[in-house]
């Protein structure tokens, strides 16, 4: 059970990441209207 446990953190730690990565491009778009490069949109560092 325990390995199923950190499977998930693992999981809901990249989505929180993702869902940061996006909060975060969305304020940029607001803040600016520049194009943003997909590529960029989709980097994870």
């Amino acid at each position: 059970m325990d390995k199923v446990l950190e499977r998930h953190h693992d999981v809901w730690c990249v989505i929180g990441y993702l869902v940061n990565k996006y909060q975060t491009i969305r304020s940029d778009l607001s803040n600016e209207t520049k194009l943003v490069d997909f590529g960029a949109l989709f980097d994870i560092q």
